[in-house]
């Protein structure tokens, strides 16, 4: 108490951490922790000018009579975490908070603030401090669309939001509301472990959106059209990012690919890992500015793509491609591409007919420009190879795995031994500086071995599998 009371205006960075018990015995034997949440709450009221940093982690009860007790002004708070201690394994619907700070009049707006709660939604009292809030993250492991929709409309000029559900994946429950949430300044939205987040996001108005990301969600049929109203209304979008989500009832047949084509104009980042939901709607994205870009689309297994036209992404340099059918490639044409990476998964047999069609004829068309390729489970042989990197002069990185390739193209790759500096000589990849094969079984440590030594300027590394 005695330094509390003469130190002056120096800012407090304000730390409760109370034990980790879930029964009603006394913490102590002269006090309980209730009594003790009073206390504290006595002792700091008349400091609460000077709350730079507010952290807590108690039980509910012992956040909330210690809040309850701090009614009052934070001209100066600028971050403020607390998080609920509850038993493992508890998955109810977290409570809510009620936030009662707030900042005098007199002054000027303060410092913005940023916030977390885990295992509860806070609710701010009063607009003078819930406006100031530009960043929210919450955890908690169940949902409630009212009690979300109370939190966000007490913090209405968000500019980052992070909900984050517990693993495996946070339940949405209650009623959506006819009307939307207004947040005009949020540019960055992110979402992760939640089983269905088209019940969020489709009640929220994000006409700033700048930054999206889903990830490790469970998705219903409906999470297409949501995804398509963002799209069409954010139009300062620039990163779009959904990883690892797949859709909570399984279907054999791809949604209809419908509709005009939407258009993405502020785009440069896209990631995209999906399955039906996603595999349909991905044909419909224009992405003029598109820089870098990666698609895994395994979970629309036997659905070739359909017929759209070959999209031009005059700006993209970067695109990395997992998928179990390669016409997804024989849409796209970037003749600045840069990195290139196309995984189809394991395959040791020969390659499927119309496969090595597909990547000639991609390589022919956006290929040279590129400065590193992948290539993984296409199962090409030396032919294909040699034919694709003769057409790539600029290529400085080369990773290769799971193919049919031999010691011909090992050889391909070498220099002869009759090649002196300052002989014309039309080398392979001539400014080739690390190559890496993997699971090519049909070549031999010898050939590797005499490729190496031959080119000792570029660092070459073998995975024989």
């Amino acid at each position: 108490m005695y330094q509390l009371e003469h130190a002056g205006n120096t800012p407090l960075y304000l730390t409760i951490l109370f034990p980790y018990k879930y029964g009603e015995k006394p913490w102590t034997k002269k006090e309980s922790t209730q009594a003790l949440s009073v206390r504290l709450a006595n002792i700091f009221r008349d400091t609460m000018p000077r709350w730079k940093f507010l952290q807590m982690r108690a039980r509910r009860t012992q956040v909330q009579l210690f809040v309850n007790g701090c009614t009052g002004p934070t001209p100066n708070l600028s971050r403020i975490y607390i998080k609920l201690r509850t038993k493992p394994g508890h998955r109810a619907s977290p409570p809510t908070l009620s936030i009662p700070f707030w900042r005098p009049a007199e002054v000027d707006l303060g410092p913005s603030v940023l916030a977390g709660f885990g295992s509860v939604l806070p609710i701010y009292c009063d607009l003078s401090v819930g406006a100031r809030v530009t960043r929210l993250a919450v955890q908690v492991p169940v949902i409630d669309l009212q009690d979300f929709i109370t939190m966000l409309s007490s913090c209405p000029n968000l500019v980052v939001l992070d909900v984050t559900g517990r693993k495996p994946g946070a339940t949405v429950t209650g009623v959506l509301g006819p009307n939307m949430v207004p947040l005009s300044h949020l540019v960055d939205l992110r979402m992760s472990y939640i089983r269905n987040p088209a019940r969020l996001l489709g009640m929220l108005r994000l006409e700033a959106l700048q930054s999206l990301r889903v990830d490790h969600c469970d998705w219903t049929l409906s999470m297409s059209g949501v995804l398509q109203n963002i799209f069409q209304t954010c139009r300062s979008l620039t990163t779009v990012d959904m990883e690892e989500s797949m859709l909570s009832s399984r279907a054999t047949i791809d949604p209809p690919v419908t509709g005009e084509w939407i258009v993405l104009p502020s785009v440069t980042h896209f990631r995209m890992f999906g399955d039906l939901v996603i595999y349909s709607l991905l044909w419909r994205i224009l992405l003029p500015q598109l820089i870098t870009a990666t698609i895994n689309t395994y979970g629309a297994t036997s659905h070739p793509a359909p017929i759209v036209p070959i999209v031009t992404f005059p700006s993209l340099s970067s695109i990395w491609i997992t998928t179990p059918s390669l016409e997804v490639i024989s849409l796209v044409n970037a003749p600045n591409l840069t990195e290139f990476a196309l995984i189809l998964g394991c395959h040791y047999g020969p390659p499927h007919p119309h496969h090595s069609a597909l990547v000639r004829n991609f390589i022919n068309t956006s290929g040279p420009a590129l400065r590193k390729l992948s290539l993984s489970g296409i199962g090409l042989g030396d032919k294909d190879i040699i034919w694709c990197l003769q057409r790539l002069p600029l290529l400085e990185g080369l990773d290769i795995r799971d193919a049919n390739m031999s010691n011909i193209t090992l050889r391909a790759l070498g220099v002869p031994p009759s090649y002196e500096q300052g002989d014309i000589f039309d080398v392979l990849l001539p400014r080739l500086r690390l190559a890496s094969f993997g699971r090519c079984y049909h070549t031999t440590a010898e050939g590797f071995a005499a490729l190496a030594a031959c080119r000792p300027a570029v660092v070459w590394t073998r995975e024989p599998g």
